[in-house]
């Protein structure tokens, strides 16, 4: 029974992995699944006639089935009152819904996530179901009508239903199966404020009535005591409302090195631990209240938080290692994170390729794995220096940050695109600043309760720290060489991973018996990798790819010499530049880095305004 948790997880994520790529019918998966449990069951009950092996094979199977079947479920199955069957973009539609998520605003226009309950045309009127996003233009900024629109209304608009849109561009962020991964099945547009009306409230009452408000009122007094830029950062760190933080900011934080310091995590977690832990010892509370409260408080900073994985994951971990220490258990890492992660799938298997899932997830296996092995390289330190409170420190930080990195930079290249050159100094003095921070927003919102004046006093050092700890993010973020843009492909993520396996167990003594079968592994992912790229060569064709560009063409083509010629490269306006957000990052996805000729057909600014930051690629 060693780690039955990742014994568990193993085989159902490689189910869940065969359906999204393969897809069976869930029929199919439902009556496999079936048939392998009544087998295990069989071969269980009568295993004194079977083989050890047979009857861990058999339930190996029905774990896979059923993440195969449990997939299936969860992205097959559609109801026919889908509010997805009856779109039409050139219709107007009455919906009727409550709101599930509420409104966050924009420049101008408000968003929320609606649960539909009736669907209207001229011709049509039938129940419905599913949740949609709304963008309503508030072109007249009614603040006020926008904070009416809060969780449990149910209201009433007109408006216009679409398809949330796919990927434009080989390579670009697929928006709709972003959405589709929150569940959500369609998006609608309303014109305006005045297609709007509040008919009723409805909702479950927790959220309502302690969630929602709870998360109003932090957001709130960070407005009110703190304010600004850093008042928004403080709002991501602390509940996660990324909302308000500017897209520089957001590439500063990216190019910086820090961008998991907006998600709310394992270090939120631990502090909350660390707060009511010391709170309730003081107070001198039984054992057993002081782990049900602490246990009910994490469980509620999950939603208010807005459930994220990485939220989840933490708060899970953080339960059972808080129920380790009260029943007086052994606590396992590995096995702790694999319960967690089913957990998670269990609920909903599309969590899995979820993009803080997987990076929350790698992290902390990461720091698991790799932290104890980076950390005890400080043998080959002088003693001197090792002994040292600040370099020892700094080292402590330094194997956490680096351990953590080299766990998630195939994600991070895959999502942003670049690695962090500076993120490694950077962390250093980031990751335990930003701990201060969160004690002192923290302290701010508990002594408002007390007293407003007090906590303007904390308010004032959290505005001055938060400004230099913004600063020194800003300022490596915009350092000239701060990252550089790569993306690792599936095999050299395979190849990066292997090779870090290697590198950390070359002088375990039980892993020099499996090094040869590593070392063919890679010899593999190296001969596949030539050759793959040999039979590219030769049966290279000519490409011609139509970019969609908006107003304007872009077109590349790729000859089967090899050269690459661009027509034309799209408009360029104040506020975007086609060459810049599409035609360069589409280029380097294709690993193109130099072009052979660009061709304008004629000079009109939707077809030439690009050029520029195509040149100066």
């Amino acid at each position: 029974m060693n780690r039955p948790s990742a014994k568990l997880l193993l085989p159902f994520i490689l189910g869940i992995l065969l359906e999204w790529y393969f897809p069976l019918p869930y029929w199919f998966s439902f009556t496999s699944t079936f048939i392998f449990l009544l087998l295990s069951i069989f071969a269980f009950r009568f295993k004194t006639f079977f083989s050890e092996a047979l009857v861990s094979f058999t339930l190996l199977l029905t774990i896979i089935f059923f993440g195969i079947f449990k997939t299936a479920l969860d992205t097959q199955l559609t109801s026919q009152n889908n509010v997805s069957h009856f779109i039409n973009p050139n219709v107007e539609v009455q919906l009727i819904g409550t709101i599930t998520n509420p409104s966050s605003a924009r420049k101008k226009t408000i968003q929320l996530v609606l649960d539909v309950d009736s669907f209207k045309t001229k011709f049509v009127q039938r129940k419905v179901e599913g949740e949609i996003l709304v963008t309503i233009f508030n072109k007249e900024q009614k603040q006020n009508f926008e904070e009416q629109l809060l969780y449990g209304k149910i209201i009433s608009l007109k408006g216009f239903l679409e398809q949330p849109p796919f990927a434009r561009n080989p390579g670009d962020f697929d928006y709709s199966k972003y959405l589709k991964l929150k569940d959500i099945s369609a998006v609608c547009f309303v014109p305006s404020v005045d297609s709007i009306a509040i008919i009723g409230e409805s909702g479950n009452w927790f959220f309502r009535e302690i969630v929602f408000p709870s998360r109003k009122w932090i957001s709130h007094q960070l407005d009110v005591f703190v304010g600004g830029d850093e008042g928004n950062f403080l709002k991501g760190l602390i509940v996660g409302d990324r909302s308000e933080i500017d897209n520089e900011a957001k590439t500063a934080f990216i190019n910086a090195g820090v961008m998991h310091i907006l998600a709310v995590s394992g270090s939120n977690v631990l502090f909350l631990i660390l707060i009511f832990s010391s709170l309730f010892a003081a107070l001198r509370l039984p054992k057993s209240i002081s782990y049900f409260a602490q246990c009910g408080i994490l469980l509620f900073y999950i939603f208010l938080t807005g459930e994220s994985a990485s939220v989840i994951r933490a708060v899970i971990m953080g339960i059972m290692f808080l129920s380790a220490q009260y029943f007086e258990l052994y606590h396992d890492n590995y096995n702790t994170l694999a319960f967690s992660a089913l957990v998670i799938l269990l609920y909903d298997t599309r969590q899995l390729f979820d993009s803080g899932f997987q990076l929350s997830f790698a992290a902390v296996f990461s720091l698991a794995y790799f932290y104890p092995k980076i950390l005890s390289l400080n043998q080959f330190f002088n003693e001197k220096i090792r002994k040292n409170v600040i370099t020892k420190n700094l080292w402590l930080v330094f194997a956490s940050t680096f351990a953590a990195t080299l766990g998630t930079l195939p994600f991070i290249t895959s999502y942003f695109e670049r690695i962090s050159l500076v993120g490694i100094i950077t962390n250093l003095f980031v990751i335990p600043f930003s701990g201060i921070l969160l004690a002192l927003g923290a302290t701010v919102l508990f002594i408002s309760l007390v007293s407003p004046f007090i906590a303007s006093v904390y308010a004032a050092t959290t505005i001055y720290s938060t400004k230099l700890f913004l600063a020194i993010i800003y300022f490596s973020g915009h350092l000239r060489h701060s990252s550089i843009e790569v993306q690792l492909s599936l095999i050299d993520s395979l190849l990066f991973y292997s090779a870090l396996f290697l590198l950390f167990n070359s002088f375990s003594k039980q892993f020099k018996r499996r090094i040869i079968i590593f070392g063919i592994f890679l010899l593999n992912l190296f001969l596949y990798r030539s050759l793959y790229a040999d039979l590219q060569k030769t049966k290279d064709t000519l490409r011609i790819t139509f970019l969609d560009v908006g107003q304007g063409d872009a077109i590349h083509i790729h000859f089967p010499s090899g050269e690459n010629i661009l027509v034309d490269a799209g408009p360029r306006s104040p506020s975007y530049d086609v060459g810049e957000k599409i035609i360069v990052p589409y280029l380097k996805r294709q690993n193109i880095f130099h072009l052979n000729a660009i061709i304008i057909s004629h000079p009109h600014s939707d077809h030439l305004g690009g050029v520029l930051s195509i040149l100066r690629a």
